[in-house]
């Protein structure tokens, strides 16, 4: 398990080297994460009410790093 998720941040480092851009290793980090819970059905530990109240939360404070880093003020 060790060997294939430092694949998967291998994969995360050189997509950050050729964008130049956290956002995009964040993304696709997090798109690789959605694929193995879904391959291997796993769950969060949490229910699914707080589950889906942690994903609209982090999905607002993704929204708000990428406005800032879009928008200077």
């Amino acid at each position: 398990m060790s060997m294939l998720l430092s694949m998967v941040w291998l994969g995360v480092v050189v997509i950050y080297l050729l964008s130049r851009s956290l956002l995009a290793a964040i993304v696709f980090n997090n798109m690789m994460a959605l694929i193995g819970f879904v391959l291997n059905d796993l769950s969060l530990p949490v229910g699914s009410l707080a589950g889906a109240a942690l994903f609209a939360l982090a999905l607002a404070l993704l929204y708000r790093i990428a406005r800032r880093l879009v928008l200077p003020s």
